[in-house]
């Protein structure tokens, strides 16, 4: 019985409306089907930024932005285009094994690359800036402190790549596509306060996803990154909030049906998702997501335009409801620093309807729920 393959073309690239886009066809071989949104896999970024950040003949992008799909459905993939030797080397022997050891309903395949090469590193420390506390996090503490000229941040990103919700229908894909607009001109302000390029990354890597978001997510930025290989050297990927002590008891707890979210693994992970030449760095799991709070509470940009939401139907703002944003003006409420963050929440809503609830959950709260014990830690203190 021939094993079904996934087909992943030579990369095509094209420029359209200012944007320099990637792209590369897709089929199927001995069974599976591909629906219409998914016959092609693409990338994009502002076409001024295309010298600098991308390389038109590798397929490393492609690969990691079908690798957990391929997995999930059990396709060998057959890749017609460049990519890393290293890269295939360490997804074959270290990374499919760990996902897979992390949700074991997911399998290692067979990668087969039409050609493996070498490819330089470039000269850019980048990371994401979705004006949330991890990133948020991220840039203050890597350019307050005094390191090495190499390793300072020289450019922040936004990715389309699963971070907004799935892209399974064309409504769907619309939807994504016009939050992560207008979330980018929400936030490009505020980066230009930080005072580094601000570039936005496109894609439909959201049209692959057979689970949940979270299980993938962590592939999904991963395969942004490697569209920008040409101009980075490494990446800082932020933390999930949780720092590591908090993560070793957060993993012993979860039974293996329990791992959906990709992104407990990434301590881990990450490490694996790099090939030497480009070096992806898990950053801030030194720190509790209230200690992250902390540290920018009083940092103006924060203040003008934090985003924590985590609501599909919300696009720039903050819905001041869901559990993200309760959970985030609790801990501000705490640190005496929520009025200073009327800008980005409703405030009155969140003291008149939530905060006496919020309250009452921190004092007892769940075993596995490790901010909420942060949050009532400090409190007694």
């Amino acid at each position: 019985m021939q094993d079904k393959t996934l087909i992943v073309g030579q990369p095509t690239a094209s420029v359209q409306d200012n944007q320099y886009r990637l792209s590369a066809t897709l089929k199927t071989q001995g069974g599976g089907t591909l629906s219409e949104l998914q016959r092609e896999i693409w990338m994009s970024l502002p076409v001024e930024y295309a010298e600098i950040f991308v390389n038109p003949e590798s397929s490393d992008c492609f690969l990691m932005g079908l690798l957990y799909y391929a997995m999930r459905l059990g396709y060998s993939l057959k890749m017609e285009g460049r990519i890393s030797a290293q890269l295939l080397w360490t997804l074959t022997n270290e990374t499919m094994p760990l996902i897979s050891a992390y949700r074991p309903c997911v399998q290692p395949v067979k990668i087969e690359a039409a050609e493996t090469v070498d490819f330089q590193p470039g000269h850019f420390v980048g990371t994401g800036f979705s004006a949330g506390i991890d990133s948020f996090s991220t840039i203050t503490d890597n350019l307050q402190h005094h390191l090495r000229p190499e390793d300072k941040l020289t450019h922040l990103f936004y990715f389309n790549a699963a971070q907004h919700g799935q892209g399974r229908t064309p409504e769907q894909l619309e939807h994504v596509r016009k939050k992560f607009r207008m979330r980018f001109e929400s936030f490009a302000p505020t980066a230009q306060l930080i005072g580094l390029p601000y570039i936005p990354v496109d894609s439909n890597v959201h049209s692959f996803t057979p689970d949940d978001l979270v299980a993938q997510i962590s592939l999904c930025n991963a395969s942004a990154i490697y569209f920008l290989r040409k101009g980075l050297s490494r990446y800082l990927l932020s933390s999930a909030g949780y720092s590591y002590a908090e993560w070793f008891k957060y993993i012993q707890l979860l039974a293996p049906e329990q791992r959906l979210d990709m992104a407990l693994a990434e301590p881990v992970l990450a490490q694996w998702l790099g090939d030497g030449a480009l070096q992806i760095i898990p950053y801030g799991n030194s720190m509790t997501r209230l200690e992250k709070t902390q540290l920018l509470a009083d940092y103006e940009p924060a203040q003008q335009c934090l985003n924590v939401c985590n609501s599909m139907d919300t696009m720039e703002k903050n819905c001041s409801v869901c559990i993200k944003c309760r959970r985030t003006m609790l801990d501000l409420e705490l640190l005496n620093k929520l009025d200073l963050f009327r800008k980005v929440f409703d405030v009155d809503l969140y003291r008149q309807k939530f905060k006496a609830r919020d309250y009452a959950e921190m004092l007892y709260p769940p075993p596995d729920n490790f901010f909420l014990k942060n949050s009532a830690r400090y409190a007694r203190e």
